[in-house]
């Protein structure tokens, strides 16, 4: 019996590795029936007295718009706030990032707020060091064709990237740049952003990734997102690239000012476990709140914090952001920045963690609501 496991809802016994179908298929069936349903805007969502038990179901797709988040504390708390906010709680996103890749592209500099954006970064700690030096580049309508060999070649015609850092026809900008070898620990970012529709010409614009210069210690590859229309879309190659190797990861096509996508990179659709949370399952929400910036003042970007039972990070969180700190501390933001990338906060049982949401991003969940009645809802960020 050593190849089977036990089903966590029916318990019957099925081989590791696998989904019991009975099960599974129940839990879609539930799913599904929300498909004709009202939806609630958080806004107008609360907590009434009589319900008594959330149960959230969680999507396969959570690992690219959902995001497993910690809530972080004081040893003591008694010391006194580095933060914006009049408490001395803080939270952080699996990655060990504050929002997604926004939050480090605007706290460099860059824009958020076009219409077209973006952004790549690298050597994450929990994927393996990646010293090399990695570029991005949008090649615009009118660029000739391009392949994804390894070379330093560019093709004719308009293109956004480190050596043509300003497209003025277009308006597209590569505003955040990083050149140097990543020390551990440090995940370099690069954001390209389109801020206006109207300079945007009708046609075919390509996304593309290449190593320009491969560097030792270099055991993995990048992330990426491409954002438009309120639509953010992650990407994730973990395998290192050869020297001077080109990777296609879209291509967005512009019609009559609507903006539609083709990935060229394959993407994932079986179920996963993640801090300790299957996919594709229901799951107990113990605690809701929203983020402490929030919690009696708003300062920042409101993030909705379903803390699930069972949930527990995977490795060590960051304890806070440069974001976060007040405003006379950003003289020493540097020092900060080194501080806390080494203050690492272990997990712990019981730890509040689970799924976040930021009113930045467009997003939905599907929950279980049991009280006097028990409902399903979706909830729309």
């Amino acid at each position: 019996m050593n190849n089977y496991k036990q089903c966590y809802i029916c318990g019957d016994s099925i081989l590791i590795g696998t989904t019991c179908d009975n099960c599974w298929q129940k839990e879609q069936a539930r799913k599904k029936e929300l498909e004709n349903r009202p939806k609630l805007i958080p806004r107008s969502f609360k907590i009434e007295p009589n319900i008594n038990e959330y149960t959230y179901f969680v999507e396969y797709d959570y690992n690219s718009k959902k995001w497993a988040v910690s809530l972080v504390g004081p040893q003591n708390k008694e010391d006194q706030t580095l933060f914006k906010w009049n408490n001395n709680f803080s939270w952080s996103y699996t990655g060990n990032v504050a929002d997604s890749m926004r939050a480090r592209v605007a706290e460099l500099g860059g824009r958020v707020d076009g219409v077209l954006r973006f952004t790549h970064s690298w050597n994450h700690p929990e994927a393996g060091r990646n010293a090399s030096l990695m570029d991005l580049h949008v090649f615009l309508p009118g660029s000739t064709m391009h392949g994804d060999e390894c070379h330093d070649r560019y093709p004719s015609g308009q293109r956004v990237g480190w050596n043509n850092r300003v497209d003025h026809t277009s308006g597209g900008k590569q505003d955040v740049d990083y050149t140097a070898a990543a020390p551990e620990n440090y995940i370099p970012i690069e954001n390209i952003a389109f801020p206006d529709m109207k300079k945007l010409r009708d046609g075919k614009y390509v996304f593309k990734i290449h190593n320009w210069q491969l560097r030792e210690p270099t055991k993995s590859g990048f992330r990426a997102e491409i954002e438009f229309g309120g639509q953010i879309f992650h990407y994730n190659h973990p395998a290192p690239l050869k020297n001077k190797q080109w990777i296609t990861l879209a291509e967005v096509t512009l019609k009559n000012g609507v903006f539609t996508i083709e990935h060229k990179m394959e993407s994932k659709t079986s179920s996963q476990t993640k801090w300790n949370i299957g996919t594709e399952k229901w799951h107990n929400v113990k605690a809701i709140t929203f983020s402490p910036n929030y919690w009696n003042s708003e300062i920042g970007n409101k993030h909705h914090m379903f803390f699930l039972e069972g949930c527990k990070s995977d490795d060590t969180t960051r304890a806070f952001y440069n974001e976060f700190l007040k405003e006379d501390l950003a003289k020493d933001r540097k020092v900060f920045e080194l501080l806390g990338n080494r203050v690492k906060v272990e997990p712990v049982e019981n730890e509040l963690s689970g799924l976040g949401f930021s009113d930045t991003i467009r997003n939905e969940m599907i929950v279980e609501v049991t009280g006097n009645i028990k409902r399903l809802l979706k909830i729309k960020f």
